[in-house]
């Protein structure tokens, strides 16, 4: 079936409603899966995107910058700044300032748990609430169908630790979406059962990972009765 793929690396949950409302009101599609990543998506991503005025104007549900109309326009902005950082010429890079160690980060291992997907300290629960209604008001709006689908991360098929440092952001992310009527495609669930969830990773999914997402997305899909379109 026609599949279109509006993600980018970095994006996060701001970043992925501004895609949605610039470039799929067109296309109407009956399906939109939301593709949420629980090692960063909300504890990272969302707390840095907030920081942009231009990102949060999005939650308004009349806000929209025409970006598909305006191409030649931002094809000519973008050759504008590379042919200005051309003219400028190499920049000097700066020395390195040696790192600075805090020791409370080292007292709670942050670094490591950063490492490990582990930090869930900066998630702004209401803040994706919002941009997830926003999202399935959006695809709504043409009689589309949202889908949010739970990725998880190694961290949580590591150990204990690993467990009970997503496992209560999980929930709250889980029950925010569950409670705004938007239907969960849980990978997790697929994932515990496979007799070894570690093998299913190699920083991201293997192939047999990402098999095991793929189908159960699909039986999802074919339970609700959404069959794929003709190519």
């Amino acid at each position: 079936p026609a599949t279109l793929n509006l993600g980018m690396a970095g994006n996060g949950p701001l970043s992925e409603l501004a895609a949605i409302k610039e470039y799929l009101p067109q296309r109407r599609p009956r399906v939109v899966l939301w593709f949420y990543y629980e090692g960063n998506d909300v504890s990272k991503d969302l707390f840095i995107e907030q920081e942009a005025a231009l990102l949060l104007a999005y939650l308004d549900q009349s806000f929209a910058q025409g970006l598909e109309q305006r191409q030649p326009a931002i094809d000519e902005a973008l050759i504008a700044e590379v042919e200005k950082a051309y003219d400028a010429g190499p920049a000097e890079t700066p020395p390195a300032a040696a790192p600075r160690v805090k020791l409370v980060d080292v007292l709670l291992l942050r670094h490591l748990r950063n490492a490990l997907g582990m930090a869930v300290g900066n998630a702004d629960i209401p803040l994706f609430r919002r941009v997830m209604a926003e999202t399935d008001r959006t695809v709504s709006s043409w009689g589309g169908r949202l889908y949010f689908v739970y990725l998880p991360g190694q961290a949580r098929y590591l150990g204990l630790g690993g467990r009970i440092a997503q496992s209560g952001l999980r929930t709250r992310v889980l029950a925010t979406v569950r409670d705004l009527g938007i239907p969960v495609i849980d990978i997790h669930a697929s994932f515990s059962d496979s007799p070894a969830p570690r093998a299913l990773f190699q920083g991201h999914f293997t192939p047999e990972g990402y098999r095991l997402a793929a189908e159960a997305i699909l039986a999802r899909l074919a339970a609700d009765r959404i069959a794929p379109e003709a190519p």
